[in-house]
């Protein structure tokens, strides 16, 4: 492993024409909150055709609120092959709206093994209603180790192949996925395996799901364990869950007419459903 080289010493390589050592010292002015003397050390190696520098004014330009002038060093770094700078351009293009041109310049990248162009591929190609396209690009962007595609992939296979989603989720959730861990528990708890389901829950749970805190809830409550719902529905409520919220609401009617209204009745069907 090479030492991390002294800023002095990367000065004194700047100033005899090493481009990285520029690239390097405006990256240090940036995170020091030095703005303008990072955009002089990279428009001095832009100058002399470093793609990363080049790619690197374009994200300061944007922050800026000059897209048109981020559009454009983003443009000279992917006439470099620079793929960092192919993606910005496919989802500058996809927030104005025109998809053929971020279609363009995602398979540019994507052509070039960038994972993230290869994933937001498959979505681009499933919103516009292309599921075959949208799977070839997961595929690619599962086969490279993206989570958020081997999860599309058990989406996609839901319907049609249980089996197939439910490996597909496996590895996603084997990357960490948290999504996919509540799903799993959706597959579970559709084949009755609830002590399945409820590991599954705890999973996704632990790392941050809202719905995965929600079905364990559901879970405890189907079980009598009221405590043990109001627990994980206020925990999933804090994180913003609408459903977690109502369920509260019921539970507490419950706890304080010694009934509880007919919605919660149905609140267990919702470890049936697969999520988005």
């Amino acid at each position: 492993m090479s030492e991390e080289k002294s800023p002095e010493l990367m000065l004194t390589e700047a100033t005899g024409g090493d481009t990285d050592a520029m690239k390097s010292l405006g990256k240090i002015a940036y995170e020091n909150g030095d703005f303008a003397g990072a955009r002089r050390w990279w428009e001095l190696a832009a100058a002399e055709g470093h793609t990363g520098a080049q790619f690197n004014l374009g994200v300061l330009t944007a922050q800026e609120g000059d897209t048109s002038g981020a559009r454009k060093w983003y443009e000279r770094a992917a006439a470099g092959e620079n793929t960092d700078a192919m993606y910005n351009l496919g989802l500058l293009a996809y927030k104005e709206g025109d998809v053929a041109s971020a279609r363009h310049w995602l398979q540019q990248a994507a052509n070039l093994e960038h994972k993230n162009a290869t994933y937001n591929l498959g979505v681009l190609e499933r919103e516009q209603g292309d599921p075959t396209a949208a799977r070839k690009w997961f595929e690619k962007a599962a086969a490279a180790g993206d989570p958020g595609a081997m999860y599309n992939l058990g989406i996609a296979s839901a319907e049609r192949d249980i089996d197939s989603a439910r490996q597909w989720y496996e590895k996603a959730a084997a990357a960490g996925h948290a999504e996919a861990m509540n799903n799993l528990g959706g597959l579970a708890a559709r084949s009755g395996d609830i002590a399945l389901a409820r590991r599954w829950y705890q999973q996704g749970a632990n790392a941050g799901n809202a719905d995965a805190m929600f079905n364990l809830g559901v879970v405890a409550h189907g079980a009598g364990d009221f405590a043990g719902a109001r627990q994980w529905w206020e925990q999933a409520a804090k994180a913003g869950h609408a459903k977690a919220t109502r369920s509260l609401g019921l539970l507490e009617a419950k706890e304080s007419h010694g009934r509880i209204m007919s919605e919660s009745d149905d609140a267990f069907s919702q470890l049936m459903k697969i999520r988005d």
